[in-house]
């Protein structure tokens, strides 16, 4: 296993923090262009080992490639959350869950291409 924070003293772990970064604050606007703007330049391929649950599954759906043996699980789902709040924070929750999870949804969709609906996801 390559060490990216020693290996070429840190640039590689510079890069790629610097990629997932970008990726991250387009994913938190829902009008960022996902055809412009979500592009990475470095080619990242996931690596599986295990259980990619929640919201870990959504850093595959950007990677080039997903490498995934049989016997691992992906979850995905729409966003969730738990609240003990008043009506207004309640309501506030219920806007944020719902932008959260289009924007989730919206990476799906787009690594999925025409094998996939909104409506079946």
């Amino acid at each position: 296993m390559l060490d990216l924070n020693t290996f070429a003293n840190g640039a590689l772990a510079e890069k790629a923090n610097t990629e997932l970064q970008r990726v991250i604050e387009n994913i938190a606007d829902p009008n960022t262009s996902f055809k412009s703007k979500r592009k990475v330049t470095t080619d990242i391929i996931s690596h599986i080992d295990g259980v990619a649950a929640s919201s870990a599954s959504v850093l595959p759906m950007i990677s080039k490639r997903i490498i995934m043996p049989a016997n691992e699980v992906m979850m995905i789902h729409h966003a969730m959350t738990g609240a003990w709040e008043n009506a207004k924070q309640l309501r506030k929750s219920a806007d944020d869950v719902e932008r959260i999870s289009k924007a989730m949804c919206q990476h799906y969709l787009d690594r999925a291409g025409d094998k996939m609906t909104e409506e079946k996801l």
